[in-house]
């Protein structure tokens, strides 16, 4: 087991995210400036700047969700990237390497994502969660049915208290701007709007009752066109009692997914 990460001769020494190992790999392939320079990988190159498309928008989605992260992350974030990436396809007037991310036309292809690993949203809640949504308003209402330990109910991971969070995002498409800028927000449209709304901690071994979450966006201005999606995302926090009636959310419990995206 290798405890050490960086260069050693032709192998480089790397950590991942959520892995409890170093990982290793050989240092092959052509050099750098062939790759920018040789006829031979332009395609290489085409994929290289909508790999970057995809990458920009994981990360804004990423960054709007972080009442979401919970649990193991391994490979979460390269898992998003790649459903994002697969999106650029739906631009077919745009020139291959210069294709906008249109979110807005294909987003539902996110819905059901995990926002965590292993512990799968789906095997510890099963129950129908429906999500009620409105472009008009900016808004979504999820409503939870009642939850019953050992039945619909199955948490993975023993810990005396969970609650249910839902967050809801504005999320706009990703033009193409140019070998320097690369990827940009569609003009005109917000990049932080988030709203989270989250239960009250319930004992595990209770369970909870039928509720409701109603996000409602706070939007300054009116988009200027229809160049945006809003994404609602859900978790279960996890977490321990601690002085008294405190709880602790535990960082590495819980799980998440996206529910809808409209």
């Amino acid at each position: 087991m290798f405890n050490f990460t960086g260069r050693l001769g032709e192998l480089s020494f790397y950590r991942v995210p959520g892995a409890d190992h170093v990982r290793v790999r050989h240092k092959g392939g052509p050099s750098s400036e062939r790759v920018k320079n040789d006829r031979k990988f332009q395609r290489t190159r085409e994929n290289g700047v909508e790999f970057g498309g995809g990458s920009t928008a994981g990360s804004h989605i990423r960054g709007l969700l972080h009442a979401q992260t919970t649990g193991s992350q391994l490979n979460v974030h390269s898992d998003l990237n790649a459903c994002l990436r697969s999106l650029i396809a739906l631009d077919t007037t745009s020139s291959r390497g210069e294709r906008h991310l249109l979110i807005s036309r294909g987003g539902q292809m996110l819905e059901g994502l995990p926002l965590n690993t292993g512990q799968l949203f789906d095997m510890q809640v099963r129950a129908t969660i429906t999500c009620t949504v409105s472009r008009d308003t900016f808004a979504a209402r999820v409503d939870i049915p009642e939850l019953v330990p050992g039945g619909n109910l199955r948490l993975s991971i023993d810990r005396p208290m969970y609650r249910i969070v839902a967050t809801l995002i504005y999320v706009p498409d990703f033009f193409y701007a140019g070998p320097r800028k690369k990827y940009i927000p569609a003009p005109g449209h917000v990049t932080n709007g988030a709203i989270t709304v989250e239960t009250p901690w319930y004992a595990a071994l209770d369970g909870s009752p039928a509720t409701s979450l109603d996000l409602q966006l706070d939007m300054p201005t009116a988009p200027p066109d229809e160049h945006y999606s809003l994404l609602v995302a859900i978790t279960i926090h996890q977490g321990e009692v601690y002085r008294g009636m405190q709880v602790r959310k535990d960082e590495k419990a819980g799980t998440a997914k996206v529910l809808r995206v409209f």
